[in-house]
């Protein structure tokens, strides 16, 4: 709406009955530049690349896989999941294979991952405040478990090089490391 400025007097909204001052305040000057901030931000972490909630990264870093697996060069790809990157974090090899996928699950989505048949493959002790195997393909593939409502689940993919039987790149206990790392951060 075009608010016109009436030599003489205060802003007028045209068409209103009587006149009415417009009140300036100071909080609508504050909202722009916080909203002008988020946006800039926004933007900039959009641009950056690789698109992860930044608070996700902090729990586990491509450094932290490389140690683990003993793997240099781990690289965090962007979410994709038409090419397997459909985690909210995604580590790759330094060629761009997947190799690991990390999901942040609530209580109601780690409850039913744990439900469904063919999946569960057992609890395991001292991982977080409960823990499980998950299978894929009858292999011990994804270690999922939680602290308090948050849940995650690190699935590892298959070498594929290797051959037949498949194997994951990360095992069970290097998975459980990975677990262990990011309870201490959260």
């Amino acid at each position: 709406m075009y608010i016109a400025a009436l030599p003489g007097k205060q802003n007028v909204i045209p068409g209103s009955s009587g006149e009415r001052k417009m009140k300036h305040s100071p909080w609508g000057a504050m909202s722009a530049l916080a909203f002008a901030v988020m946006f800039v931000t926004t933007c900039a972490w959009a641009q950056s690349g690789v698109t992860v909630n930044p608070a996700y990264a902090k729990l586990l870093t491509p450094a932290d896989v490389s140690k683990v697996t003993g793997v240099s060069g781990v690289i965090l790809v962007p979410r994709n999941p038409s090419k397997g990157a459909g985690g909210d974090l995604n580590f790759a090899l330094p060629n761009g294979k997947q190799m690991l996928m990390v999901a942040f699950l609530d209580t109601d989505a780690y409850n039913q991952s744990k439900a469904m048949k063919g999946v569960y493959g057992g609890g395991v002790k001292g991982v977080g405040d409960e823990a499980f195997i998950g299978k894929v393909m009858g292999t011990d593939s994804i270690l999922y478990f939680r602290k308090g409502t948050r849940g995650v689940a690190l699935s590892s993919f298959f070498d594929t090089d290797k051959g037949w039987p498949l194997s994951p790149y990360l095992n069970q206990q290097k998975l459980r490391q990975m677990a262990a790392l990011m309870l201490s951060r959260i």
